[in-house]
């Protein structure tokens, strides 16, 4: 959990898990995982585009655009939660 904050929070980007080699999908051809901009939407500071990786795929790969994402998915309000969550049986 620690190290997908720090990635977040960071500069470093977070896979869509739905486009990873694991799920079958060729190498190379992940996405961005929505679920973690729309987090970063809410708890940083700057949002998305206060992430680099995030920042990129939007406005340089076209993947996404910010003012599409789904802000009432279900997806953690805060760091707390995500946090709190690791913790649930």
């Amino acid at each position: 959990m620690q190290s997908i904050l720090d990635a977040l929070l960071g500069d470093d980007g977070f896979a869509c898990h739905h486009t990873l080699p694991v799920t079958g999908q060729p190498l190379g051809r992940d996405k961005a995982c929505l679920g973690a901009a729309i987090f970063l939407e809410r708890v940083r500071a700057g949002g998305l585009r206060a992430n680099l990786a995030l920042r990129l795929r939007e406005s340089l790969l076209k993947e996404f655009h910010r003012d599409e994402l789904k802000m009432d998915a279900p997806v953690f309000a805060d760091v707390e939660s995500f946090i709190a969550a690791k913790h649930l049986p």
